[in-house]
């Protein structure tokens, strides 16, 4: 069974960082120097049994990122890495913009949303940092690659809703996984289960991913030593 694997790679990122902050005492185990295809490949054999299921393809969707050189430094070494080793067969780049924006200024509430600090109105200058297209990038090349038979099967490591329906409407002619970097599976991302149908959802947590870590060194490339 051709089986493709679609990564949104910002959601993987956050999803980790999530896990992380949460682990219960003792170091924080390494996650970030992460060896992609090796984790589809653990989750696959376990929730695939017996149906002789093989990464046939990896996509990678992300974005370089803006701001301090030390973060772009650490991405880029990552994304070669990642090349070098042939971890992922294709990174589809989408974009990350910084612009300014006057938004009122708020305290958290007891409810956890905004209150508007004072009576009167005060605007503060922030920078918005986004990340723009992965989602899109990954729905493309999911349906693409779905309707011209590409593949026998897809799984896609993300928890967006946006993706809701590419996924289903793959799901409708072959068996999908979805897994959640953080928390559970969203509900629009779960599938319909029924006998035989071949479709899951799973939920990562921080030892799949310190399971799955790219060799110290690579190709003269070095693990970022914060990650």
């Amino acid at each position: 069974m051709r089986v493709r694997v679609y990564v949104d790679g910002f959601n993987l990122y956050y999803g980790g960082k999530r896990l992380a902050a949460r682990h219960a005492g003792g170091k924080v185990p390494q996650w970030k120097w992460l060896d992609l295809r090796a984790l589809a490949v653990r989750i696959i054999e376990q929730r695939w049994m017996g149906r002789d299921a093989v990464v046939d393809h990896l996509t990678y969707c992300t974005a370089r990122v803006v701001g301090d050189p030390d973060n772009h430094a650490r991405q880029a070494a990552y994304l070669r890495a990642l090349e070098v080793s042939c971890t992922v067969d294709r990174i589809e780049f989408g974009l990350f913009k910084e612009r300014y924006r006057e938004l009122p200024r708020a305290t958290r509430g007891p409810d956890g949303g905004p209150v508007l600090a004072g009576r009167r109105l005060q605007m503060v200058g922030v920078s918005i940092r986004e990340e723009k297209g992965s989602d899109v990038n990954l729905a493309s090349h999911l349906l693409i690659d779905a309707l011209t038979g590409a593949m026998d099967a897809a799984v896609v490591i993300s928890n967006d809703s946006d993706l809701e329906f590419p996924v289903r409407e793959v799901r409708a002619r072959m068996p999908v996984g979805t897994v959640s970097p953080y928390g559970p599976v969203h509900g629009s991302l779960r599938p319909v289960m029924t006998p035989g149908c071949g479709h899951w959802f799973h939920q990562l947590d921080l030892a799949q991913l310190s399971a799955c870590q790219l060799p110290d060194e690579i190709a003269g490339i070095k693990r970022p030593r914060k990650w």
